[in-house]
């Protein structure tokens, strides 16, 4: 194994779940009904040389861990797998809300989301033989990927990239992506949020966007005329997190491993959460009839490497 290969230290976890749509009538994005159903979740997890991982609370550790024993894991944490829909958070790791009947004065109350309800909530537990030693995302082995839908237009509406409205017809289809829509945290001693590369999408200073995407798609759907836009607060669930993309390196650790030995191992846990982001220009109601997959890596080497 020559140098490289012995620095280089990579776990992945690949994630694979089908999302069903459960009706399409009214916008998804505001409506508890339509939530998507995790009803196939498939998971690879390997390890090159210096990462070991447990999902069973550091009962087994492995450099493969499979769907079966990723399905034991949940149960081991007390987790359960989740029917997904639409939520948002303030901070990307805690109060989670449903987001449900947005009115056109933009100020709603919205109820409380729950990990393994609403979102995936699952813990990762990571050890190495160095004490301290940083653990980081895996640029080229972390992704949420799925498969393009065409959904017939039915309501009159700009889309993310602006320039043409879009009028509903016969035949006029609009391409969406139910990637573009997800985010997900990693949280140990801070939380670090990411996304697609999906343009046009609601950050930090470009919080709820009535003239174009989803929002505007919803506005048109209930009528409102010149609605007006919510604060960034824990009830309106603004996002005041940075937003980070999948794909461009991002050099920051995502954990350390302590610096005291368990067995002649330094380990650390990773909270992981998955969700469809409510206030995300990309979350239109077709998405909920998609597919998604996301593959997630961790490295002891930054992912500019």
């Amino acid at each position: 194994m020559n140098k490289l290969m012995r620095k280089l230290s990579i776990s992945i976890l690949a994630v694979v779940f089908a999302v069903i749509a459960m009706g399409a009538t009214t916008y998804a994005w505001f409506t508890l009904t339509n939530t998507t159903t995790v009803d196939q979740f498939d998971v690879d997890v390997t390890t090159a040389e210096g990462i070991e991982l447990s999902m069973d609370n550091g009962v087994t550790w492995s450099s493969v861990i499979t769907n079966t024993q990723f399905n034991a894991g949940l149960t081991a944490q007390s987790k359960t797998k989740p029917a997904l829909t639409a939520v948002a958070s303030v901070t990307g790791d805690a109060n989670f809300k449903v987001l449900t009947n947005l009115p056109s004065a933009g100020e709603g109350t919205f109820d409380v989301a729950a990990a393994g309800t609403h979102y995936l909530e699952f813990n990762i537990m990571v050890r190495t033989t160095t004490g301290g030693q940083p653990i980081f995302l895996s640029n080229a082995n972390t992704a949420i990927t799925s498969n393009p839908i065409e959904w017939l237009v039915d309501k009159t509406f700009t889309p993310v990239s602006g320039g043409e409205v879009i009028v509903p017809g016969a035949a006029v289809t609009y391409t969406v992506n139910p990637a573009d829509a997800v985010r997900i945290s990693f949280d140990e001693d801070a939380t670090h949020v990411f996304e697609t590369a999906a343009v046009d999408t609601n950050t930090t200073g470009q919080s709820f966007v009535w003239t174009f995407g989803a929002l505007n798609y919803y506005q048109s759907d209930k009528g409102y005329v010149s609605p007006t836009n919510p604060v960034n607060n824990a009830d309106n669930v603004g996002a005041t997190y940075t937003l980070h993309t999948l794909g461009t390196p991002y050099l920051t650790k995502v954990a350390t491993t302590s610096a005291t030995a368990t067995n002649g191992y330094y380990q650390t846990t990773i909270t992981v959460r998955i969700w469809l982001d409510g206030w995300d220009a990309q979350c239109y109601n077709a998405i909920f009839g998609g597919q998604l997959a996301v593959k997630i890596g961790f490295t002891t080497l930054t992912s500019a490497a």
